[in-house]
């Protein structure tokens, strides 16, 4: 087993962390209210008491991107894990 530094793990996070947040930029760009807006039932939000279109599109949007962000970010760890191991185990 190789030791692996700290800098490694820094220069790989600070090389890939941008892949991160371009995908969350992607995400949002090709994001259509339509499509998010079919994929909710209309009566949980009538009764979570959201009744104005504001709170309506923020609480779908911060629900959407919330998931979106923890798929990527998990990809982002999953990569960190492999590159990890493939320094220490070869």
């Amino acid at each position: 087993m190789k030791p692996i530094t700290q800098q490694e793990i820094t220069d790989y996070v600070e090389t890939n962390i941008q892949d991160f947040h371009q995908r969350r930029l992607d995400n949002l760009q090709k994001l259509k209210m339509l499509d998010v807006v079919k994929q909710k039932n209309p009566y949980l939000f009538k009764a979570k008491n959201i009744n104005t279109a504001q709170d309506f599109v923020k609480t779908i949007l911060d629900a959407r991107l919330s998931s979106q962000e923890e798929t990527i970010f998990g990809g982002f760890l999953e990569g960190l894990a492999i590159f990890i191991c493939s320094k220490v185990y070869g």
